[in-house]
């Protein structure tokens, strides 16, 4: 388990469960890449607290068709905070545009409903 999620009042389960990541959370990456070699993807960051060498992003976080992509944190050349989405309950969401290098590997998950 997790120390960093440790909370006595959370299930096991949801302690190694995606959690949304916050602008303090993210780290600027510098790399030798210019963002001229970069795909953009803009989402909602999430952080897996099992892969830390990974970031998922839901470009989807609002739509019916969830969809998650995971990156490797080397293949992030930076990213940019566009914005914060408030709920109801006080939970704060941020988008970000993330900037990754061109002929990067990454999966992409989503849901397929079998019958």
């Amino acid at each position: 388990m997790s120390e960093i999620y440790k909370d006595e009042g959370v299930s096991v389960h949801d302690q190694n469960a995606l959690r949304p990541a916050f602008s303090f959370d993210l780290q600027k990456y510098k790399t030798n890449n210019s963002i001229n070699d970069a795909l953009i993807i803009v989402g909602a960051p999430f952080i897996n607290p099992i892969k830390k060498d990974k970031i998922v992003i839901s470009p989807t976080l609002f739509s019916e068709n969830k969809i998650f992509y995971e990156f490797d944190l080397k293949d992030i050349i930076t990213w940019e905070e566009i914005d914060k989405i408030v709920n109801s309950k006080g939970t704060t969401i941020t988008l970000i545009k993330l900037y990754i290098k061109k002929g990067t590997i990454g999966i992409r998950y989503e849901p397929v409903l079998f019958q």
